[in-house]
């Protein structure tokens, strides 16, 4: 009864995940995941980001254009009276001075009302640095060097898509691989279970002997029940990796193609995306140190105005109204500020020298790491070689070992170690092969070599 809900459950979900059959190959897993990965859209958004920066630091090096304008409206007014009175005259004489002639003149109070009303002011600003120290010309360079390292990442982001596309894809021939190997070794089972079973029903072999082959047959079918669970998942894993749905019923080649590997003096990390982008923080910091040190440098800007007020009254007459121009130069040179700017100084260089250390630091384990992963492969071309000799062997001994137990020479715990060699050997075969392939993807992107590997196949980075 169990069984059936299992077979019911299991025909439910098998179901539930049909969509269109889609045959890939590893090519076309490469390049979809290239086209749909989200870390590859991630690293697009970021280099676009990169090119904006670098418009925008570019953008200090020519003048800045600003229109201002402000308007005040005030019943505020100033009331203040001039005296009047009696003011002496003067007469000339003969040499044309002026001279007091004892006579005096009237002038009457002079009231003054100055009123504020609405005053509204519009300016036209054009500024333009003139000296900066090298500030503006650095970020502008480090704006450049951050788009590079934009695209470097953009690189690395690739080259990490393509080695899980690799991986994903390798690890579902694998699953299949040992699905079908589950199959026949299941299909070995169920037929000595046969032999066995007609021979205890003719009273020619024992019970016990029908009950060994039931054990391992519970376990096959669990094997194979782990298998095609295993390949389940490695699909839905290869669909989230290139871009398609979960539950699309992708299928791809069951079989392991060897991909070259040259050798062990192709190793350049030079050309790695992660080696360049140490190179690159470097000069990013470097850059840094000369913004710290403008810190310390004149400042010199020049500036240009035409101004427009209107606004005022003074007796009921409007004070201003019309226009002027006029420059500003500005210098700017820095005294004193408590060691701030020195200290900054400073940290830049300590900055630059940490990552001339972390450069120096990851070029050896760079080369370590590729060294490494040729080891892996030629482990794995080695492991091949043996399992290769080891499943001809359990091969050829389950042959020999069926024949003998079916002319009652052997044992049927003998034939029954014979299927089970002859099924491990095979499963250690596949995952021999599938660790191959997996290592050299690892080690092509390691040595610097994957870039140039995947242009040969028409994939463009």
């Amino acid at each position: 009864m169990k069984n059936k809900y299992l077979l019911i459950i299991s025909f439910l979900f098998y179901s539930s995940i049909i969509c269109s059959q889609q045959k890939l190959s590893l090519q076309d897993c490469r390049e979809l995941a290239l086209e749909h990965n989200i870390k590859n859209k991630i690293a697009q958004e970021k280099m676009e980001l990169s090119k904006l920066d670098i418009n925008i630091y570019k953008s200090n090096f020519f003048p800045k254009l600003s229109l201002s304008g402000n308007y005040l409206y005030s019943n505020t007014s100033f009331n203040r009276i001039i005296e009047g009175g009696f003011l002496p005259t003067f007469t000339p004489d003969a040499s044309g001075n002026m001279l007091p002639n004892g006579g005096a003149a009237y002038m009457p109070d002079i009231p003054l009302e100055l009123s504020v009303k609405s005053v509204f002011n519009t300016s036209l600003i054009v500024s333009q640095p003139i000296f900066t120290g090298g500030k503006i010309s650095s970020a502008y360079k480090m704006a450049q060097i951050g788009n590079n390292m934009a695209k470097l990442a953009q690189e690395l982001s690739k080259e990490e898509v393509l080695v899980m596309s690799d991986q994903a894809y390798w690890n579902t021939v694998k699953t299949i691989q040992l699905v079908n190997t589950a199959k026949k070794y299941l299909e070995a089972l169920n037929e000595l279970e046969r032999i066995v079973d007609n021979a205890v029903n003719e009273g020619i072999a024992h019970n016990k002997d029908l009950l060994s082959v039931q054990v391992k047959l519970n376990e096959a079918i669990l094997n194979l029940a782990r298998s095609k669970n295993a390949y389940q998942l490695s699909i839905m894993n290869l669909n989230h990796i290139v871009g398609l749905p979960l539950e699309n019923n992708t299928s791809i080649n069951e079989n392991f193609d060897i991909c070259p590997i040259g050798n062990e003096g192709d190793i350049n990390i030079h050309v790695r995306p992660d080696f360049k982008l140490l190179e690159n923080q470097v000069l990013l910091d470097i850059q840094g140190e000369r913004i710290a040190k403008s810190e310390m440098l004149p400042q010199i800007g020049l500036a240009g105005l035409y101004s427009y007020t209107n606004g005022f009254e003074l007796n009921g007459q409007r004070l201003l109204d019309g226009g002027n121009i006029s420059a500003l130069l500005t210098v700017k040179i820095p005294l004193f500020g408590w060691g701030e700017a020195r200290d900054n100084l400073k940290k830049a260089r300590l900055k630059t020298n940490i990552s001339n250390h972390n450069k120096e630091d990851l070029t050896g384990k760079m080369k370590l790491e590729a060294t490494m992963n040729y080891n892996k492969v030629k482990e794995s071309l080695l492991e091949i070689e043996l399992t290769t000799k080891m499943v001809t062997k359990a091969e050829a001994n389950m042959m020999v070992s069926k024949e003998r137990y079916l002319s009652g020479m052997e044992t049927l715990a003998s034939y029954l170690e014979a299927q089970t060699l002859w099924y491990k050997s095979n499963a250690e075969l596949i995952s021999a092969q599938a660790n191959l392939n997996m290592n050299i993807t690892n080690y092509l992107k390691t040595s610097g070599q994957l870039q140039d590997f995947l242009r040969s196949f028409k994939i463009s980075l």
